[in-house]
């Protein structure tokens, strides 16, 4: 993701996604082991740097928004008892080998979710979506064009 600065709103808001009841003040960064930021091939997943805001020229105009973010105190945002409440009705796709959500979370949220209809599948990871034919399936599974 960072050395083009393709998705600048992917780095401005991602690590506050985790960020239930505090702020996450570039939380990957802090806890990140240092042999891991010693050597640039090693895999970091989805961490987001703070010198990218400096040092990736399509980030730098959404730096000032990304310091504030990663000091701001958040809310508590996940909330079982809202999300069963929610009546959200459609299809996810549960990635059974997702290298960056466990499977129990997903399939734990599912469970909240009666109206949301789940693919659970080891066909694609984490990208399906980008990577084949997910996005016609689950509309298709939405619709109640397929039942798996």
């Amino acid at each position: 993701m960072p050395y083009g600065g393709r998705n600048p709103l992917y780095f401005a808001f991602h690590e506050s996604s985790y960020a239930s009841g505090h702020a996450t003040r570039w939380s990957a960064e802090r806890v990140e082991p240092a042999d891991f930021a010693a050597d640039p091939t090693l895999f970091t997943g989805e961490h987001i740097r703070r010198d990218w805001a400096d040092t990736v020229p399509a980030l730098r105009p959404w730096r000032d928004v990304a310091l504030q973010l990663a000091e701001h105190e958040w809310p508590r945002i996940y909330d079982a008892a809202a999300v069963q409440a929610s009546g959200a009705v459609g299809a996810a796709a549960v990635y059974v080998n997702d290298v960056y959500v466990p499977f129990e979370f997903s399939m734990e949220t599912a469970r909240l979710l009666p109206g949301v209809h789940t693919w659970v599948t080891s066909e694609h990871e984490h990208n399906g979506l980008r990577a084949g034919d997910v996005l016609p399936r689950l509309i298709d599974l939405a619709n109640s064009r397929r039942v798996r």
